[in-house]
């Protein structure tokens, strides 16, 4: 699969068991809505090497089309900025901006209640230059949300299929969902060993408190990469805990969630992820 150049963190050494999800499984989730989300990877100390503006923040639409039909489009962006590089000392670069792979995709089956299937595309629109310096904002896009790396991977076409279950009622709500992300690569690389495509696994659960005004939500996730033959067993699956907090303000949905590795390639690289997000519900 693609490498990224990332000089400045060789903690992204773990991404050669690269991982994907479709949509975040850790955004707000609600129907017809326009949202923007803002994530930060905390980097074990010695390794962060960043400002505090350093970040990904991606913005997406969720919209329903008829009972049991939804379309979703996400635009995933990344920036990075060194002050202190542990190899080359005290930096003061200008930061680097980059769009990631735009999501585009379709749920259908009772998107509320019960089984509903997801089916979406990540385009290669990754923006990341071809200098060897280039790349701390994708490595950044990618430990942001480690779950959902096709969002920063370069030159690979991703197809996921997910199926979810969900159940809410008198204020408990629980999720289960699973799938597989098949990853073409559309461009050849000859620094690489390259391999034409790749098939990864995805499974996750949630449960908690979920009402018209607030919800709480904790679970897990775990993704592993089918296609490689030469991976230990915990070189293959990376699994996480989460928590994710919403609360509804009229037609805005403010929230916060924290994400922390506790196995696999991703635990001693990164301590936590922490995010906040709004939605605005049409």
């Amino acid at each position: 699969m693609k490498k990224i150049h990332f000089y400045s963190i060789t903690l992204l050494l773990f991404m050669c068991s690269s991982l994907a999800d479709a949509q975040s499984f850790w955004k707000e989730r609600s129907l017809n809505k326009i949202s923007i989300q803002w994530s930060k990877p905390i980097l074990p100390e010695g390794f962060d090497v960043f400002n505090t503006a350093t970040s990904r923040t991606t913005i997406s639409g969720n919209f329903s089309v008829g009972q049991k039909v939804g379309i979703a489009i996400e635009v995933p962006t990344a920036f990075a900025r060194i002050d202190n590089d542990f190899l080359f000392g005290n930096v003061s670069s200008e930061g680097e901006f980059i769009l990631g792979n735009v999501y585009l995709g379709t749920e259908i089956g009772n998107l509320s209640n019960g089984f509903f299937g997801e089916l979406g595309v990540h385009l290669p629109t990754n923006s990341t230059g071809d200098d060897f310096f280039d790349g701390d904002a994708a490595g950044i896009g990618l430990l942001s949300d480690y779950a959902q790396i096709q969002s920063f991977t370069q030159d690979v076409f991703w197809i996921d299929a997910k199926l979810n279950y969900i159940q809410s009622g008198n204020g408990f709500s629980f999720r289960g969902r699973g799938g597989l992300d098949l990853g073409i690569l559309t461009e050849n690389d000859d620094f690489f060993e390259q391999d034409d495509s790749e098939l990864l696994l995805d499974l996750g659960f949630q449960a908690g408190y979920d009402n018209e005004k607030v919800t709480v939500l904790g679970g897990f996730q775990t993704q592993g990469i089918l296609s490689e033959s030469d991976l230990e067993f915990d070189e293959r699956f990376n699994t996480l805990l989460g928590l994710t907090v919403s609360a509804t303000l009229n037609k805005f949905r403010p929230g916060l969630n924290v994400k922390v590795p506790v196995s696999g390639p991703a635990n001693p690289s990164i301590d936590a992820v922490f995010g906040v997000h709004l939605s605005y519900l049409l």
